[in-house]
């Protein structure tokens, strides 16, 4: 019960911080090909690119004239769940994306942390009409 309250404690003073400073951070990860990039580009830009490529190495996004940041962790990168731990309570929210028709892009999260995650958790299941399962578009 003492862990649950501390937990609840941590969380409620980084809201708190970050409610001050109107400042949000957001983590995107998944597996390679889940969509991650699309899903951000999607969210951030008026004119996304939906053109796949895999990304090599961590994306920072800051919006401009909004109130939040985004940053990708590729799908390539192999966190222990100690090291994984440590970044992810950095961030406000961990968006996990998936992909739809690949059931393993779920199974990534299954190391990712050890009992309950570090910050708040939105899932999203991203299936990007006209795309295959390999990420390549099928017009």
């Amino acid at each position: 019960m003492a862990s649950i309250l501390a937990a609840a404690r941590v969380y409620a003073t980084r809201f708190i911080n970050r409610l001050l400073r109107k400042q949000w951070s957001f983590i995107v990860v998944g597996a390679s090909g889940s969509g991650k990039t699309g899903l951000i580009e999607v969210l951030t830009k008026d004119d996304p690119n939906m053109t796949y490529f895999a990304t090599t190495e961590p994306q920072y996004h800051d919006i401009p004239g909004e109130n939040y940041s985004v940053t990708e962790i590729p799908g390539s990168t192999c966190l222990s769940p100690g090291i994984s731990r440590i970044l992810l309570s950095k961030f406000d929210l961990i968006i996990c994306v998936f992909h739809e028709t690949k059931p393993e892009t779920i199974d990534y999260y299954r190391t990712l942390w050890k009992g309950s995650p570090p910050a708040p958790v939105v899932f999203v299941g991203n299936n990007v009409p006209g795309a295959s399962a390999d990420g390549s578009r099928q017009d």
